[in-house]
């Protein structure tokens, strides 16, 4: 077969290694107006990271970026595409790589504000990912006028979800301030495979696949109770996701053009209101978002009355312990309703918790993580277009993501980690989207939209804030 070695460290993979179906939905959803790519925007201490001249050390970034090359292998591979769409793409070794066409440095525009980084962010995170090297970006921004450093990273879907992302920044940055840079290790790539044994493969895949398939139906022809209660399971998640969500203002067709806003609340507060009430950090994230939503809404005019309802996609990770180390996408989908028209806090609070433990009883997120997994047994180069029609209808709102960091500060060459938002792309007709990642004792919320359908973005984001310190001063 086709080399599929194991190493020790993190992403596990080297060699050739052939995408998952939900990896390859990723590349194939990609258009120009819908770039599938993932990121994090970040500040860092300043003064560290300058030599005497006040001049960014980019070179010593760059090895230091590099001397952790040897345990994210993924991030030195580049796609290699079957012809015909016969067969998922396969990572290959980029023979030509180079760091410099990876790590970056620019200049944020005067005077160097939130308004000005928002911007440089937005312009940075725009368009899509070349695929003729490796997929992921970083880059650092300068003229911040707090004097500290900006930084940009962003990775193809195809390569990593919230979970890996995470893992991959822990690699990338140290848990101590000085570490030195360690020694570059030489590095041999391996030779890619013939295009002919990828096909084969490819085909040798799709066999093994239907095998298991027929051996599965073979199962629940014997357990005839437990196919019952999976079908009743697959016709709830599929209703919920054939129920068409009400019409919102940026519920159209994306542009080439975003926006992007960031806010920061206190995790004490939440976690007090967390405390009060005995609900999940979570549902207090979602409350606060239906509160910010419902105001967002009034300043764009739009009625709100007491019983509008909006339905939200919350990825779900359906990871086992033993894969949070692992690159590619296990992320299933669940949705949920979000009460923006609910004008008490604790009901809010109630019904959101109320909607999310009904949907996770339901299942949804392993039937629709089946769902995916189905995705293997359709010839390549077919997934995108479906699943691009499939967005056409309006089955939701909006996206909210919520991502665990970690609780202790990180660095990057001796530079502390000041804060961190996420950065989740946008679907067409679904064109807003909050990233939410925790990192020491703040959240932090990212926020993505289509300019054109989303005006006043930091509108919510001011919202979000508000009602996360309203609730802790109510609720906890």
């Amino acid at each position: 077969p086709v080399g599929r070695r194991r190493v020790e460290g993190y992403g596990g993979s080297v060699g050739h290694h052939r995408l998952s179906a939900q990896d390859t939905m990723f590349l194939e959803l990609e258009t120009p107006t819908q770039p599938m790519h993932v990121g994090a925007i970040a500040r860092l201490e300043g003064d560290v990271l300058r030599d005497g001249q006040g001049r960014l050390r980019l070179a010593e970034l760059r090895d230091r970026v590099a001397s952790r090359m040897p345990v994210l292998p993924r991030f030195r591979q580049r796609l290699m595409t079957p012809p015909f769409g016969m067969g998922r793409p396969v990572w290959v070794d980029d023979h030509d790589f180079d760091i410099t066409n990876h790590v970056h440095v620019t200049t944020t525009m005067d005077p160097g504000d939130a308004d000005a980084l928002n911007a440089t962010v937005t312009r940075l995170l725009g368009g899509v990912l070349d695929r003729s090297i490796p997929l992921w970006q970083m880059w650092f921004i300068e003229g911040l006028a707090d004097g500290e450093i900006g930084m940009v990273f962003k990775a193809h879907h195809a390569m990593v979800d919230g979970i890996a992302g995470v893992s991959a920044a822990a690699v990338l940055f140290d848990f101590e301030r000085d570490v030195p840079t360690p020694e570059i290790p030489e590095h041999r790539p391996e030779p890619p495979p013939l295009m002919n044994d990828v096909v084969v493969e490819g085909l040798a895949d799709l066999v093994s696949d239907v095998a298991g398939a027929v051996r599965g139906a073979a199962d629940m022809i014997r357990e005839p109770g437990s196919v019952a209660d999976e079908a009743t399971v697959w016709g709830d998640t599929l209703a919920s996701l054939a129920a068409q969500a009400p019409a919102m203002p940026w519920n159209g067709p994306l542009s080439r053009r975003r926006v992007y806003r960031r806010c920061h609340v206190p995790l004490d507060g939440i976690k007090q209101v967390r405390a009060a009430t005995g609900k999940t950090v979570n549902d207090v994230v979602l409350a606060a978002c239906s509160d910010a939503l419902g105001r967002y809404l009034q300043h764009l005019g739009h009625a709100v009355g007491p019983d509008l309802v909006l339905r939200a996609v919350v990825p779900a990770s359906v990871r086992a312990d033993h894969e949070h180390d692992e690159m590619g996408n296990r992320v299933a989908v669940m949705m949920t309703d979000l009460p923006v028209g609910e004008s008490d806090e604790l009901r809010r609070l109630e019904r959101v918790a109320e909607a999310m433990a009904a949907a996770k009883e339901s299942g949804q997120a392993a039937a629709t993580d089946q769902l995916l997994q189905l995705a293997r047994f359709g010839p390549g180069g077919v997934m995108g277009p479906v699943s691009r029609l499939a967005l056409r209808y309006r089955v939701s709102n909006v996206t909210i993501t919520n991502v665990p960091g970690p609780d202790i500060p990180l660095y990057c060459m001796g530079a502390q980690l000041r804060d961190v938002t996420p950065y989740v792309g946008l679907l067409d007709n679904n064109t807003l989207t909050i990233g939410v990642i925790s990192y020491r004792d703040h959240l932090g919320f990212g926020l993505v939209g289509d300019p054109d359908l989303t005006p006043d973005l930091s509108v919510l984001a001011d919202g979000i804030v508000d009602a996360t310190a309203e609730m802790a001063d109510r609720l906890a």
